[in-house]
């Protein structure tokens, strides 16, 4: 169940959607993983106008092991997310409280066990600064930096840095001090046309800010496709993604290699 918890997180920060027809007139998709030829996992997702409602995860051999849902404010920014496991029994909720400037400035964890449960407060400052209080289970303090874009480009807790160089909305390196990643983008196709975004988010820290880590989110603004991810070192490993597509721009299939060697594939299915 953490797998599918991180999942949800991730799938609700990823920025904004596209206001483009091809989004808007999405209502289902499938998306469905394989690994030396057999299927791992797959989501299928609900959507009604232009945003997630629902998606079902299933594991291997096709069983549901859990499902999410989410709720919105009549803005489109995201009001709640729900993780169910696979007999309906609800396992989590987070909810979401923003500024009249459609800024995050509150979110709830709540679990079965209080002990598991924390609220994250979001403080915004002078100086290009966000400072994120986090209390209850793991409570913590994190500063985030705005660059002149606007978008978080580093993170500083008790726990170390982590900062991103960008071009345009998407990173080309990041960097915590310890390992040095770097990025290359396809230059010819859309990202945004893949409505697999939650909400309609106006202020573009909300997804880093969700997920409390710039880390986890660094490539929540790209607008184009990842296809190389390098870590510097003596080791050189780079991960590679070879992306096919649609008529419409959307892709169809996707191949991850790891230093040349084919380790997943991913199948998109629109409705």
């Amino acid at each position: 169940m953490k797998k599918l918890l991180l999942s949800a997180i991730i799938a609700l920060c990823i920025t904004s959607c596209s206001k483009d027809d091809l989004s808007t007139n999405l209502t289902g998709m499938k998306v469905t993983q394989y690994q030396n030829g057999s299927v791992i996992s797959s989501s299928h997702y609900d959507y009604s106008d232009g945003k997630i409602t629902e998606i079902r995860w299933y594991s291997s051999g096709n069983f549901l092991a859990g499902v999410t849902k989410y709720g919105y404010f009549s803005n489109g920014l995201l009001l709640s997310l729900t993780n169910y496991n696979n007999s309906q029994s609800r396992i989590d909720n987070f909810t979401f409280v923003y500024d009249n400037d459609n800024r995050l400035i509150h979110q709830k964890y709540q679990r079965k066990y209080i002990s598991e449960q924390y609220t994250i407060t979001y403080t915004y400052n002078n100086d290009n600064t966000i400072t994120a209080d986090r209390a209850g289970a793991d409570p913590s303090t994190k500063t985030f930096y705005l660059n002149n874009e606007g978008l978080i480009y580093k993170e500083v807790s008790e726990v170390g840095d982590y900062e991103i160089i960008f071009d345009g909305k998407n990173p080309v390196s990041a960097n915590d001090d310890i390992t040095l990643k770097t990025f290359e983008y396809d230059e010819t196709h859309n990202r945004a046309l893949l409505n697999d975004r939650n909400g309609k988010d106006h202020y573009m820290p909300n997804n880093v800010l969700r997920a409390n880590s710039l880390n986890k989110e660094r490539n929540s603004t790209a607008d184009k496709y990842l296809i190389r991810e390098s870590i510097e070192s003596e080791l050189n490993f780079a991960t590679t993604y070879e992306y096919s597509f649609n008529d419409a721009g959307l892709p169809t299939s996707k191949k991850e290699f790891e230093n040349g060697i084919l380790k997943k594939e991913t199948e998109y299915k629109y409705q």
